[in-house]
């Protein structure tokens, strides 16, 4: 898909540039269409890249409720060692917190809007210290802030 985008935005400049300086050969002043194509090329091809996720956008309003939920949450957990499920609340559909494999790295994990895409909350900073940090196989797609990523889970 990238490789795809990259060859697109790659044509359109060559269409661009050879545009150009075709009119110019012509000792015509090159019209404002003649750019049209790069210029919607860089745009669709950068904007995504730009656009926040919505997990991200969640986690940039809410900040401290997400950071003390995750907080409390982790304390609550090192005294009970199991999957625990929180509470329901307006900020997600559903959360839970849960550690694999390794003792150092707990998980808090918050389903915001889409399954696929859930927020989470690592307490050592390194998906890597925790198996199935993003829940059956998943990875890190954003990095918002320490300890806080969006993560993308597989389809399978």
């Amino acid at each position: 898909m990238i490789l795809a985008g990259l060859a697109l935005l790659i044509l359109s400049i060559i269409v661009a540039i050879l545009s150009l300086f075709r009119r110019l050969a012509r000792r015509e002043r090159p019209h404002i269409t003649a750019f049209l194509p790069l210029v919607i090329m860089l745009v669709t091809y950068y904007l995504p890249v730009r656009i926040p996720s919505k997990p991200a956008t969640i986690f940039a309003l809410y900040r401290d409720e997400f950071i003390a939920l995750a907080d409390s949450s982790i304390s609550e957990f090192q005294d009970t060692k199991i999957e625990l499920r929180l509470p329901e609340s307006p900020l997600y559909e559903s959360a839970s917190v849960y550690s694999r494999l390794s003792p150092k790295g707990v998980v808090v994990e918050f389903i915001v809007s889409d399954f696929y895409l859930p927020l989470v909350y690592i307490s050592t900073d390194n998906p890597d210290d925790v198996s199935d940090t993003c829940s059956r196989g998943g990875i890190p797609v954003e990095r918002l802030e320490p300890k806080w990523y969006v993560c993308r889970r597989d389809w399978n």
